[in-house]
């Protein structure tokens, strides 16, 4: 199962969550996924986030304070217009 947070969508990951690799998880362009305060995400394959001409690019907030980087790994993908 994929997990995607869709385009114009906002989604709040409200419980710890560990998603293995036959889970990806992906911010589609628009989208906005938000790690509530005190909980933690741990992903494998690595997070990715999308983005577009029309709907501009995912949203990851992480909402802890002060406890560093987290430990997840990212991949955008960044539409590029000339």
């Amino acid at each position: 199962v994929e997990f995607e947070v869709a385009s114009g969508s906002s989604v709040k990951i409200n419980e710890n969550l560990t998603l293995a690799a036959s889970n990806p998880l992906t911010v589609k362009s628009g989208g906005k996924l938000t790690l509530v305060s005190g909980k933690t995400l741990t992903t494998s394959p690595a997070l990715t986030i999308e983005s577009s001409v029309t709907n501009g690019t995912g949203t990851y907030v992480d909402e802890n304070i002060g406890t560093g980087l987290p430990a997840i790994t990212g991949t955008v993908n960044q539409a590029v217009t000339t």
